[in-house]
């Protein structure tokens, strides 16, 4: 054999076929990619349905003290007032007694609705016992019920004694939620007013400041007003307390009026604080005739004793006293029934 011989590389062949695909390798280890863009918002959902009334919350803390009031009116321009109203004088007290002439059955439905609060429902108390007060209460005289509502309308019969009377108005409890106005009333129709004497007058006095829960009350408005003024023929008069400011004041107004009797029998005032002012006005319309002989024997009595006064003055001859007052406000005993029990409508 001879020697290795030298030689030179050939050129590169071409490239061969491709091979099979081997098997996939494992899941590399790697860092998250960056956070994309909010996409765009869509289209809101429809409302969800009205849920039930929610339990009334607690008390708020008390306020801060308001600012000291101006001075009150001088006992001589009081007197001076007194005088202007009724024509009277200082001593025409508030227990003097207004008696009917006709039998009376006298029935107050007091709203005790969210809207009205403890204070002022304590000022309806106040004002609806010192009407109470100015009667001549008993069984062949007048005789008194109460309704008592929100959303729980609580009925009392009616009754002939006065300081029970008193006793249970002072009791009524504050009980929130809404005004049920249309079930009160028809309460006061159909349980209040059904022992109510045949020749007894049937006189209702609606204490509110605003308008019944149509949406929720369960009487209709106009239905139970009907009935109060034709089937049982009661006398309904209604003391709206709201402000002429109110949005909805002309609404609230005319469905007051819808209640009420007619002509009359609508008394509006802006806030509780200004119900005694009504007291006066109420008892002529509820006692005319008695209320206005009453003021005008007053001030007969008033003229009488001024002339008696000064013709005695010019006597040196001193008269004993004597004293009618004790006997010409004495109220006789009457004979009392026993008050049934409160019946209340949920």
């Amino acid at each position: 054999m001879g020697p290795e011989g030298l030689g030179f590389q050939g050129p590169m062949g071409e490239p061969g076929p491709w091979g099979v695909t081997g098997p996939e390798g494992p899941t590399g280890e790697g860092w998250p990619g960056a956070k994309g863009d909010f996409g765009a918002r869509g289209p809101g959902g429809p409302g969800g349905l009205k849920g039930e009334l929610g339990h009334p919350g607690r008390d708020g803390a008390p306020g801060m003290q308001g600012s000291k009031g101006d001075p009150g009116l001088t006992r001589e321009a009081m007197d001076k007032l007194i005088k202007e109203i009724c024509g009277c004088s200082e001593n025409i007290v508030e227990e003097n007694i207004v008696e009917c002439s006709e039998k009376m059955e006298l029935v107050f439905i007091i709203d005790s609705s969210e809207s009205v609060g403890t204070d002022s429902l304590e000022m309806i108390k106040k004002f609806v016992r010192d009407l109470v007060k100015r009667f001549t209460i008993g069984p062949t005289t007048t005789r008194v019920g109460l309704v008592l509502y929100s959303q729980e309308v609580k009925a009392f019969d009616l009754d002939a004694d006065k300081q029970r009377i008193i006793d249970r108005i002072a009791a009524l409890e504050f009980l929130a939620e809404g005004t049920f106005t249309a079930s009160a009333i028809s309460m006061a129709t159909w349980q209040t007013f059904r022992d109510a004497r045949d020749d007894a007058r049937k006189v209702a006095i609606v204490l509110t400041d605003g308008m019944t829960d149509h949406d929720h009350d369960p009487i209709k408005l106009d239905v139970a007003v009907q009935q109060a003024h034709l089937d049982v023929e009661i006398d309904m008069h209604v003391v709206g307390v709201f402000s002429a400011s109110h949005p909805n004041n002309i609404d609230i107004e005319n469905e007051l009026k819808l209640i009420a009797s007619g002509d009359g029998h609508f008394h509006h005032i802006e806030d509780y604080g200004l119900l005694s002012e009504l007291k006066s006005e109420l008892l002529s319309k509820l006692c005319p005739d008695e209320y206005s002989s009453r003021i005008r024997r007053h001030g007969e009595t008033q003229s009488s004793s001024s002339s008696s006064s000064s013709s005695s003055s010019t006597s040196n001859e001193v008269q004993p006293e004597t004293s009618s007052s004790s006997t010409s406000n004495q109220v006789l005993p009457v004979v009392v029934t026993p008050l049934p029990e409160g019946k209340q409508m949920a």
